[in-house]
């Protein structure tokens, strides 16, 4: 018989220290993260996004406002989008066809995380080009 209680005893602390520690990873997990807005000039009109971070490293990428044309940007903003986190620059090619999407996407995402000084501008400056001068009408 106290063998059968230990057992219960056990399973209740095991239980209890499983729903501890998977509180507290979650409430760690969400304190480290920090979103930072950034816009720019896309094809058609502004883009705006929203990049979290953890530390200094970009985990994710989420687009908040933008007009560019359908069936062209979905390609350039999964290809850009997948590109900056892998790869944890803005330093990559721009989408054929969708250059201007493109970039504003890239330059977007450099201005929100341009306070944190965790992109080298110097780098990613060739990336940040289109053959017009259309960003330079902002």
């Amino acid at each position: 018989m106290k063998t059968y209680k230990l057992k219960d005893k056990m399973f209740e602390i095991c239980l209890g220290l499983f729903f501890f520690i998977g509180i507290s990873l979650t409430i760690w997990d969400n304190s480290s993260k920090e979103n930072l807005i950034g816009t720019s000039k896309g094809y058609k009109g502004p883009i705006e996004v929203e990049v979290t971070l953890r530390g200094e490293k970009i985990i994710g990428i989420k687009i908040l406002k933008e007009n560019d044309t359908e069936g062209i940007k979905e390609k350039a903003f999964r290809g850009i989008i997948n590109g900056v986190i892998t790869k944890q620059s803005i330093a990559i090619d721009s989408i054929a066809g969708a250059s201007y999407s493109s970039v504003g996407l890239k330059k977007a995402i450099l201005n929100a995380v341009e306070p944190k000084k965790i992109l080298n501008i110097e780098e990613v400056q060739p990336y940040l080009e289109v053959t017009s001068d259309f960003f330079d009408n902002d």
